[in-house]
């Protein structure tokens, strides 16, 4: 993912050329919030609680990702710029403090019913960049 975003010339970085219309710096907004939540709910998971969703019902994914589009797009690049390395190093050091019981026990929190935590970590890390990359990609290579 890296490797992508430094190919992207700066002058670009802002311009809305992804699929809906979304920038480069939309996207790293977006996954840096997306790595902020998930943090937040392995903190929440690990002080024994469990994490609310932020909005609910069937297409919460989507809602969710339209909220955080509207809240992060005014954002100026460098500030997205350090949400991101900042989001990243959080996602990071709280993924690396789990043990591995709480990693991959599917019961060890009880709200994840059966699915271990790791899933949720990957979803909202390296299983969420490869989608982002290839539409940055597409992008440099048109």
């Amino acid at each position: 993912m890296e490797r992508a975003v430094a190919r992207v010339p700066a002058e670009k970085m802002t311009e809305p050329l992804l699929e809906g219309g979304w920038s480069v710096k939309d996207v790293l907004a977006h996954i840096a919030a997306w790595e902020g939540l998930m943090v937040g709910w392995v903190e929440e998971s690990l002080r024994g609680g469990t994490p609310d969703r932020p909005v609910t019902g069937d297409d919460w994914v989507d809602r969710l990702n339209a909220q955080l589009y509207e809240q992060y797009r005014d954002m100026p690049l460098a500030e997205v710029q350090a949400l991101s390395a900042s989001a990243y190093e959080r996602a990071y050091a709280i993924a690396s403090r789990l043990t591995e019981a709480q990693l991959f026990d599917p019961d060890y929190f009880a709200w994840r019913e059966g699915r271990p935590i790791f899933e949720l970590i990957g979803g909202n890390t390296f299983w969420h960049y490869p989608e982002h990359r290839e539409m940055i990609e597409r992008m440099l290579a048109a």
